[in-house]
This record gives C-alpha cells, structure tokens and sequence, in this order.
C-alpha cells in the first residue's frame, strides 16, 4: 500500500515532553498539531499527563476516553485516534490515524514519522481507536 501524502513539516519533529510544535512535540501534542495542520480540527490538548509515570498516564487516558467514541478496529478513519499499551495493560502512546493502516506518531528517541499501525508490533500493542465526540 503506497503511503499517505502528508506536509513534511509533520515529519521529522523531535520528541519533546509537552511540546505541541514544530520545535518538538510529545505523542500526544503531535496529534494536536497534525489534527489542526490536515483538518483544522482543534483537539483538546489535556494539560497534566505529561508529569506522571506510565501508571499515571493510563489513568490520564482513561479518564479524558469520554470525550472520544470508541471506534471498532476496521472502521477507523483519518482523524481517529489510536491508543497502544505498550509494555502495560493500559495505553500510555497514542498516534494520529492519516489513512487506513497509517498514524504519524512521536515518541522518545525517535523523531516523527509516518508508520503502519497494522503492523505485527503496533497490532499487538493496539488497544483501542478513538474519535472525538462533537
């Protein structure tokens, strides 16, 4: 499957606790950058998660899933949101879906990319698809 057209501006971003720029963003502030960048679509950008632990960043995500539906595997689209428990039980990562199968995503150590969600890591890590309720 030939990869989605997305600005490169979004690409190549350094990881960057709290950052929701160009100059660096966490994974959470690149979904808030890149949802405003492709949609214009203003994503809440949820301030507090970004002191707390693994354990604590679960918690934050579960408790901030109302304002998103859950959105069954196979009927994401772009603009949905991706969580992943990586290494836990509870989703501590998340990534911006931009086509079916692809997210752009950040996290530390790597810089942002666009990745196939569907492959054998990020499928075994997947836990749910968001969408944010109007």
């Amino acid at each position: 499957m030939v990869p989605p057209r997305i600005p490169a501006a979004l690409l190549g971003i350094p990881f960057r606790n709290r950052g929701s720029d160009a100059q660096g963003c966490d994974c959470w502030g690149l979904v808030v950058l890149a949802s405003r960048t492709l949609w214009g679509a203003e994503v809440p950008r949820y301030e507090g998660y970004a002191e707390a632990n693994s354990d604590g960043i679960a918690d934050w995500i579960r408790e901030r899933w109302g304002a998103w539906a859950d959105i069954p595997a196979g009927e994401e689209r772009a603009g949905d949101v991706a969580a992943f428990a990586i290494h836990c039980a509870a989703p501590v990562h998340v990534g911006l879906v931009v086509a079916r199968g692809w997210m752009v995503h950040v996290m530390p150590g790597r810089d942002s990319c666009l990745e196939r969600y569907d492959r054998p890591y990020w499928r075994s890590t997947l836990a749910r698809f968001g969408r944010l309720v109007p």
